[in-house]
């Protein structure tokens, strides 16, 4: 396998929503190795699979990782803080409650820096959005993850957002159902792990009577 495929979640659950991607896929590495494992590579590698960067996007940040390594390893620890922001502030509000001000602070200064990349283009007629110094900003991969969060921060479809059920699951979702009725990240994962615990309820029960 190639070095750069090393890292690779399979499951891409809320494509509507890259920031939700973001939260959970960034926080599941991190529980399921350590934050000290998460490198730069293996951040640039999700964002090519989340179709973040493109491949030559991808080839001179990787390029530009190896010859600024302490450059990538400060874009590392940067991306856990907005993986943590990110969550905090999205799970806080699947519970009905008002997020901590001094997370909406850090968000609103990364988002600060994020906007003075962003500029219109007109293409074949048509205006379109894209970043500048798009490949030579070790920070790029975060660009769209930021403004992914502001948009849906803002928008009418925040209350579409819900908490895995599950009791082993902490993953954040955007439930698309038309009444509202979602309860896990993935019914063939969570979802089918819940259905089977309950099976086997019964059928201990039902063997104990």
């Amino acid at each position: 396998m190639p070095e750069s495929e090393k890292y690779a979640h399979p499951l891409k659950l809320n494509e509507a929503w890259l920031c939700l991607d973001y939260a959970n896929v960034i926080g599941w590495f991190v529980l399921e190795n350590s934050a000290d494992a998460l490198t730069y590579l293996h951040l640039l590698s999700w964002a090519k699979q989340a179709e973040v960067v493109q491949e030559k996007t991808f080839a001179t940040l990787q390029h530009q990782a190896q010859q600024h390594p302490k450059k990538a390893a400060q874009v590392v620890q940067q991306s856990l803080m907005l993986q943590d922001t990110i969550y905090r502030i999205f799970s806080t509000h699947t519970a009905n409650k008002l997020p901590d001000s001094k997370d909406l602070d850090q968000l609103n200064l990364l988002l600060s820096d994020t906007l003075k990349r962003a500029q219109l283009v007109s293409e074949q007629g048509k205006f379109a959005w894209t970043w500048s110094d798009a490949n030579t900003q070790l920070d790029r991969p975060l660009w769209p993850v930021i403004w992914s969060a502001a948009e849906l921060l803002t928008s009418v479809d925040l209350k579409r957002i819900g908490h895995c059920a599950s009791e082993d699951c902490l993953w954040l979702f955007y439930d698309t159902s038309k009444n509202r009725s979602r309860r896990w990240c993935s019914m063939k994962i969570c979802g089918n792990v819940a259905k089977a615990r309950r099976h086997y309820a019964r059928h201990k029960d039902a063997l104990q009577k």
